[in-house]
């Protein structure tokens, strides 16, 4: 600037020349700050009655419907996009729980209302476009489920029933019950599987030994048949 200070310009869309950048306020960027929660604070950016409502809804609309598109064309359920988005490109939230963040059916309702397509899934299993009742997942009263939970259609979870955050359930599950994994499996069989998997590094070393071992011995037997 005249001062010889560094200083930030923006383009001004009408007459395309730089010009010094205005400073802005949001009012949901101002209440955003004041949550920790980041659901909570995604929710109050994506309803924000300002502009940057108006954006974070727009992308946030758009993102979500792409997603649900994307199933079973790129994966089985929605708990393997969110940890490729989160895992891969380092977001703190996925997709679908940022859509969870700001309410399913709310954002539903509006997307509807402004003409947007909304993705219905297509049950391979009864030929249906629209999941009705033949389609959807019966679960029992008294159950608790975990985040990310991912359900195949046409199935029944039994009253009383746990199931372990990012579990993968594929069949009918028998009450009074808690499971963990994908696929879903009684949680101590899983904590069975787990241990198991600790142990093939040990596993795998023992087996290169034991490689090494009968290779030792047979090359000692063929000196020996040589020397005879």
């Amino acid at each position: 600037d005249a001062d010889g200070k560094r200083a930030i310009l923006e383009l001004d869309l009408n007459t395309f020349e730089y010009k010094p950048q205005a400073k802005t306020k949001f009012a949901s960027i101002d209440a955003a700050k004041a949550i920790e929660d980041m659901p909570s604070r995604i929710k109050t950016l994506t309803w924000g009655d300002d502009k940057v409502g108006e954006f974070l809804w727009k992308t946030t609309s758009r993102i979500s419907r792409y997603a649900a598109n994307r199933i079973p064309e790129i994966a089985d359920t929605i708990v393997e996009i969110d940890n490729a988005i989160k895992w891969g490109f380092g977001w703190e939230v996925g997709v679908f729980e940022a859509w969870d963040a700001i309410g399913v059916r709310e954002s539903v309702e509006r997307m509807k209302s402004e003409g947007q397509s909304v993705p219905v899934g297509q049950c391979r299993r009864c030929a249906s476009s629209s999941h009705g009742d033949r389609c959807q997942t019966k679960i029992g009263s008294n159950s608790v489920i975990g985040g990310q939970v991912g359900t195949a259609g046409h199935i029944e979870i039994g009253e009383g029933t746990t199931i372990g955050a990012q579990s993968g359930v594929s069949k009918n599950l028998a009450g009074k019950q808690m499971y963990m994994g994908t696929p879903a499996v009684p949680a101590r069989e899983w904590k069975e599987q787990l241990a198991h998997s600790h142990g093939i590094p040990k596993l795998k070393k023992r087996v290169a030994l034991l490689e090494q071992l009968l290779d030792k011995a047979g090359k000692t037997s063929r000196d020996e048949s040589e020397r005879l």
